[in-house]
């Protein structure tokens, strides 16, 4: 299991202060309130975009910050279960994570 937290995450809404918990294989287990300290947790700065595997759409993601992607709909299409990518969007620009 893995738990990657941030200021914000991405995932159909926008949360603030929460982490995304994934399986060993990168399948979305959900996203939770980061209510405090929990071992093991990583931390990124700025804001994680949950996706589905295979997305190759970078660009969409550049520009975007917490104010503009409610509307963007990179995230419609996950579900809980379904394998997925994180991306990282810090000042304008983003990379994947994984």
């Amino acid at each position: 299991m893995r738990r990657i937290a941030a200021h914000y995450i991405f995932w159909r809404q926008l949360y603030r202060m929460h982490y995304v918990e994934l399986s060993d294989d990168h399948r979305l287990h959900g996203v939770f309130p980061l209510d405090g300290e929990i071992a093991g947790t990583e931390f990124y700065d700025g804001m994680l975009v949950v996706v589905v595997e295979g997305f190759n759409e970078t660009n969409k993601l550049n520009g975007l910050n917490e104010l503009n992607i409610e509307g963007s709909g990179v995230t419609n299409d996950v579900a809980i279960g379904d394998v997925v990518q994180l991306y990282r969007v810090h000042n304008g620009s983003s990379h994947q994570l994984f």
